[in-house]
């Protein structure tokens, strides 16, 4: 009886271990892209929202963010660099917006990135939008530079790890503006509300 025991509980070890690294081993590429973010305005940025856009393949990757900025509560102050996460999917790029709060305003905008495993300028990049149009954003500059690794998984399937700085500056008009009123309705070129025309 004591045997017949033993090797059943030999073959539930053996099938418990066998689901993950069948699991494992049916994945192929795995992309992943890393985001390290110098914040060279005058104001303390706070990321507001994250969301993800469907890639090709109709499939949404994911961003984790680091704990130690969700423990700065998603904030980077003035010359703060900062690892903030990850983006991460099964093909071979993520796609995804934050948005960025300059905080003590009212003021906010969208960095749209793309972070592929081919990290050619019509493959990889982020822009600045306008939260309130999706057109460009003018007010931030934004420059970078980026390192690539490559592993073969031990189940099969290769691991793509790219890892982009991306810097956000500002010129004083641009920080003057920030604070202006009538200097933000002309940048955003909002329409003029006439109330005479309800």
């Amino acid at each position: 009886m004591k045997k017949i025991t033993s090797v059943l509980i030999k073959l539930a070890l053996i099938f418990a271990a066998s689901g993950p690294l069948t699991t494992i081993a049916g994945h192929g590429d795995q992309y992943r892209g890393d985001l390290i973010i110098l914040n060279q305005t005058p104001f303390t940025l706070v990321i507001a929202d994250n969301y993800m856009a469907l890639n090709k393949h109709g499939e949404k990757g994911k961003f984790i963010f680091s704990d130690q900025f969700k423990a700065q509560k998603f904030s980077l102050l003035p010359g703060d660099k900062q690892y903030i996460g990850y983006g991460e999917s099964d093909t071979s790029e993520v796609e995804g917006y934050l948005t960025f709060h300059f905080l003590n305003t009212d003021q906010s905008f969208v960095a749209h990135y793309r972070l592929a495993e081919d990290s050619s300028d019509d493959d990889t990049w982020i822009k600045l939008e306008q939260l309130v149009n999706s057109q460009p954003y003018s007010l931030v500059s934004i420059s970078g530079i980026h390192s690539c690794d490559f592993s073969v998984r031990l189940f099969g399937g290769a691991r793509y790890h790219h890892t982009y700085a991306i810097t956000f500056g500002m010129n004083d008009e641009d920080v003057t503006c920030i604070t202006d009123p009538d200097c933000m309705f002309f940048h955003y070129q909002l329409p003029y509300d006439d109330p005479y025309l309800d």
